[in-house]
Formats: structure tokens, sequence, C-alpha cells
């Protein structure tokens, strides 16, 4: 991780001030066409397969169910930012520097200490199809809904994210759209896995 900070020039230190390299709209647009291509993804998932788990792995109705939560948690947290309800004087240089890569780094992560408030995050259910698809277009419109409010919030906001430091609103949907993304690596090993 070090190279990544050392790698951190300016720019991410004007965005930890800031936030104006990144805009809400594009964003939103990037985590749509996630969303669609998981969709896509989980119609084209046979069925019998679709809550199999892997060693190691959770099944593909988890990951989804995983990445619905989560969308939900972040944009909770974004919208308590707009509320004023986070803390002021935190660094949000944590969450510039993965806006600055424009993604999570590319490796695996085990959550020992579940943080509070968040067991339904790290613990998800083995949803059906249906169910798996409709819980990411729902949390496609929270993220949808979430735009105006992120746009004119407090830039100097931010609530703590259990791994990257303290995130403002905007960071907080950005993490969402890095996070729905960063799965798909999950999903390209289950498909290895189960030979699909």
């Amino acid at each position: 991780m070090s190279k990544i900070y050392n790698a951190c020039n300016s720019t991410c230190h004007n965005f930890a001030a800031n936030n104006q390299q990144v805009k809400a709209t594009d964003i939103l647009d990037k985590y749509k066409q996630h969303t669609a291509r998981w969709v896509q993804e989980l119609e084209r998932f046979p069925d019998d397969a679709f809550a199999k788990s892997v060693p190691g792995e959770w099944s593909v109705a988890q990951v989804a169910d995983h990445i619905h939560h989560t969308t939900f948690k972040c944009v909770e947290n974004a919208m308590l930012c707009c509320d004023g309800k986070g803390e002021r004087g935190r660094s949000g240089f944590g969450a510039a520097v993965f806006s600055f890569m424009g993604a999570f780094p590319p490796v695996r992560l085990r959550i020992k200490n579940i943080p509070p408030n968040t067991g339904n995050i790290y613990t998800p259910t083995a949803v059906s199809k249906e169910t798996a698809i409709a819980n990411l277009l729902a949390a496609q419109a929270q993220m949808e809904a979430a735009i105006a409010r992120v746009d004119s919030a407090d830039k100097n906001i931010r609530i703590a994210h259990w791994a990257g430091g303290w995130f403002n609103a905007l960071q907080w949907l950005h993490s969402a759209e890095m996070h729905i993304k960063h799965h798909f690596r999950q999903l390209a090993r289950i498909k290895k896995a189960l030979h699909r």
C-alpha cells in the first residue's frame, strides 16, 4: 500500500480537501453500468448454480446480496453526512487514494471484526435470483435518489469507513461504485470454480 501512498500526488490531497475531481453524476453513470452488467450476469447464471458455494467463496446469490446491502449502507452514510451528522476536521486521505486509483486495490479482503450495524453486509443471504436482481435495481435507485443532496453536501463532514479512513458524502457514493465493480473479480473466481 505504501507505493499507492507514494504515487499519490497533489491530486489526492486536492480530492481530500474539496472533492472536485469526481462528479456525482459520473459516479452514478458508472454505477448504472455496473448494475446492468450484474443483472446480465445474474440472468445468464444457471439456476442450479446460483446459490451454490465454492470453497473460500460466497455463492453468486450471496455476493449479490452483499452488494445490495453495502450500497444501502454507503448511501445511508452519505445521507448522514448530508445531514451534518458526521465529524468535521477528519482526514479524507484514504478515500482520496481510492478515488485517485478509481478502484479498490485488487486484493481479497477478509473481515475479522465485523463493524457495528453491518452484520447483514458481511453475512449475506443466498437470495433467489429474482430477489437479487430486484435488490440490485433498488440499490441503484437509492444511489439515484442521493445524487441531488450529495452535490450540495458539506465536503468536510465525514463518517469513518472501516478500512478506508473518513469519507464525505460524495466519497461514500464513490465507494459504492468502486465496491460493486470490485466484486466482478469475485464473480470471475466463482465462475471459474464452477466451470461456468
